[in-house]
């Protein structure tokens, strides 16, 4: 935990509303995301959610945005900047998830712990 890297991301995205990997959207070229939108806001198919300098990035899938990278941030090409949850209600974006409570619990844990000596 205290040395080395992370272990690389491997696997598929958990499927949401019959999407997996075809709910996010990936910076098609490295610039300064742009974007008006929010967390929990509805999003149509097709529609314009951000821009990297003059890169038009749309929604996917319709759904409720889950993720977004913040405006104003400068990104990597490839990067995921756009996270679409297909399934109806807020309720399923909002607040933390398991993964990301497992995640927290064990940050929580290490710093209790302290680093070894």
């Amino acid at each position: 935990m205290w040395t080395g890297r992370t272990r690389k991301l491997d696997g598929e995205p958990q499927t949401y509303g019959g999407h997996a990997r075809n709910r996010f959207v990936y910076a098609p070229v490295s610039g300064r995301f742009a974007s008006q939108h929010r967390i929990a806001q509805a999003v149509r198919p097709g529609e314009v959610v951000a821009h990297i300098g003059s890169a038009r990035l749309t929604a996917p899938v319709g759904g409720i945005l889950r993720g977004l990278v913040r405006s104003g941030v400068e990104v990597a090409e490839g990067a995921k900047v756009v996270e679409v949850d297909p399934r109806a209600g807020r309720s399923k974006v909002l607040g933390i998830g398991p993964r990301p409570g497992r995640i927290a619990e064990g940050v929580l844990r290490a710093i209790e712990q302290g680093a070894p000596r």
